[in-house]
């Protein structure tokens, strides 16, 4: 969730999960941290995923109707 609670859009998840993963090339997590940031990014990804899935399944409808 973003700071005001909701779920985050998809740019927002996107930039998140890049810098977790330049923190994670870069080591600048600590071993107790990166269970935790590897939650997060799951988190994040299955969120991408299914704001793409609604788009590609709203686009298709749009096309269908012409």
């Amino acid at each position: 969730m973003s700071k005001s609670g909701k779920a985050p859009t998809y740019e927002e998840a996107l930039e998140e999960l890049r810098t977790i993963s330049e923190g994670m090339e870069s080591g600048s997590f600590t071993m107790d941290e990166i269970p935790g940031k590897v939650r997060r990014a799951k988190e994040l990804i299955e969120l991408c995923r299914n704001k793409l899935k609604g788009i590609e399944t709203e686009v298709s409808s749009l096309l269908e109707e012409d």
